[in-house]
């Protein structure tokens, strides 16, 4: 993850954007990482779209397993218990409000309890069904309007059946 935080970071710095393609979650958690710091850099909010069929949210205090896997996306947002993943220095934490999970199906309960607080946008498969992608155009025109950088995670899992 330090590997591609470092590589995507040097990416952004040529003023060029980095497209990570692989099966980890230490691929986005790094070039996520990245671009926070290059929008923070920059001056500019940055909105993530998450694209995945799980959450990712889960912390210390809510994960079932403990699998770090089921936490990149709290970790990002700079969830409490999860500073040791960055070593220093630790990105600065994408907004939970500047976040929209997309085509997401599976959370856990706490996970769920811990979006719904920290204000982010679930579009779920079952919101999505029912209102269309009309959230997701709002959230797209939110980012625009605020001229943010954008960054999208794309998981595979969020495209398959259950």
């Amino acid at each position: 993850m330090r590997a591609i935080r470092a590589e995507a970071a040097a990416i952004l710095a040529s003023g060029r954007r980095p497209l990570l393609l692989g099966g980890d979650h230490s691929l986005p958690m790094g070039s996520v990482a990245a671009s926070a710091t290059a929008a923070a850099a920059a001056g500019r909010p940055l909105y993530l779209l998450w694209m995945d069929a799980h959450g990712d949210f889960n912390t210390p205090a809510t994960s079932p397993s403990g699998n770090v896997h089921g936490m990149a996306l709290a970790a990002l947002c700079g969830e409490p218990g999860l500073g040791d993943l960055w070593g220093a220095p630790a990105p600065p934490p994408v907004a939970p409000s500047r976040l929209a999970l997309l085509g997401v199906r599976d959370l856990d309960p706490g996970e769920a309890r811990l979006l719904r607080a920290r204000g982010a946008a679930v579009l779920g498969m079952d919101r999505l069904r029912a209102e269309g992608l009309a959230p997701l155009r709002r959230f797209l025109e939110e980012a625009v309007a605020a001229g943010a950088g954008c960054m999208s995670a794309w998981m595979w899992t969020c495209s398959t059946p259950r």
